[in-house]
């Protein structure tokens, strides 16, 4: 018998694709043949009616590459959301949170809000996201936490944040707010640069020259590249973390205690989570790079990168187009991860596009992505 379809977990929902800021490092600068829109209330009933029929989805995440709250009917969404019985998660820049919103959020018992905080004063944070107000929502993040400790609330608080050049000296500081807040988790990313400029901004342009060295030695028994095994120790102290940074540079795996520290690479999260993405117009895609067209660098090289739909679900039901032989075979391509390493490779056209690589993939080619190389992540 053939392989059954592995089934929907998560569901992305795209509220809107407009936003109130034109943040630094968001790729919405770089975007190209692109229309903005809210979810009209019968495309998102059709994902909620998908939803409530499909018992293995169990998160439904509201956020794409805009700000869910500029969308008039949010709340009504959300309440929508929770009817279902899933878990429903929500990020946002922070800058509509207020006294009422925050209320309502733990009135329909929002199981996660995520606010993204690149940094820990009003100077960097404004400087990367022009217009916002970094004292509003800072003081908005605390009525939050002592609303939620006061009231009982099982909302929980993530911060994201995305790590620059300009901005990773303020990470400890940020870790001590979002502990303050009583942050359930912390999720640092590295940046995505869409212009020349923003290739300047990156913290791992070694790293990616480095992964093709360090995946041979991985693959052979050389010696030369061994797993470091260390016991717990006080990694607070100078002496010890500037020695495990060193060892990082050369350990092809690090175990601490019964840890394991080391980076993986030729996946996708997304398609191994069992998740997808509905855009505001209800084009389903597989994973939040290839939402939108929009162009990157990789890190010198310009990438056109072109949105990739398997169907709309105005015109056929979800189930359908994640069962459809097209979706299905593209999954199977991702599983095994075929794909050539544009990220290490040197200048060629293919790299240039994601319309097709070097060794026949069809659109869209993986080999570039940064999500897949552990370099980039989100909620």
């Amino acid at each position: 018998m053939p392989d059954q379809p592995k089934p929907i977990n998560k569901i992305y929902i795209e509220p809107t694709s407009e936003c109130n800021l034109l943040c630094k490092m968001c790729s919405r600068n770089a975007w190209f043949g692109e229309e903005t829109g809210h979810m009209s209330w019968q495309t998102f009933e059709r994902v909620l009616f998908a939803a409530r029929e499909m018992p293995t989805v169990g998160t439904l995440f509201f956020g794409g590459v805009a700000e869910p709250f500029s969308h008039p009917e949010l709340f009504k969404m959300l309440r929508a959301a929770k009817s279902t019985g899933k878990r429903v998660e929500l990020i946002t820049n922070g800058a509509f949170l207020n006294r009422d919103v925050i209320h309502d959020l733990f009135e329909l018992k929002l199981d996660m809000l995520w606010v993204s905080l690149d940094g820990s004063d009003a100077e960097i944070y404004e400087g990367i996201r022009p217009d916002s107000d970094y004292e509003k929502v800072t003081d908005q993040l605390l009525q939050f936490s002592l609303a939620r400790i006061r009231g009982g609330y099982q909302t929980k608080l993530g911060i994201a944040f995305v790590a620059m050049k300009s901005n990773i000296h303020q990470l400890p500081q940020v870790i001590e707010l979002a502990n303050l807040l009583h942050a359930a988790e912390l999720k640092v990313t590295n940046v995505l640069p869409y212009s020349k400029e923003m290739s300047d901004e990156i913290l791992y342009r070694k790293r990616l020259y480095d992964m093709c060295y360090n995946e041979k030695l991985m693959d052979s028994e050389t010696e030369q590249c061994p797993v470091v095994q260390l016991p717990i120790m006080d990694f607070d102290q100078a002496e010890v973390s500037g020695a495990i940074a060193e060892i990082l540079k050369q350990a092809r795996l690090l175990q601490i205690g019964e840890n394991n520290i080391a980076r993986r690479g030729d996946h996708c999260k997304f398609v191994e989570a069992g998740a997808l993405f509905v855009r505001w117009d209800g084009e389903v895609s597989p994973c939040l790079s290839l939402l939108h067209n929009h162009i990157e660098y990789l890190p010198e090289t310009e990438r056109k990168i072109s949105h990739c739909s398997f169907g709309n679900v105005n015109k056929t039901p979800l189930i359908e187009i994640w069962n459809s032989k097209p979706y299905e075979e593209f999954r199977k391509r991702i599983m095994d991860f075929s794909f050539p390493h544009c990220t290490i490779c040197g200048h060629c056209s293919y790299m240039e596009e994601n319309k097709e690589d070097c060794v026949g993939n069809p659109f869209p080619t993986c080999g570039g992505c940064l999500w897949a190389e552990g370099l980039i992540q989100c909620p």
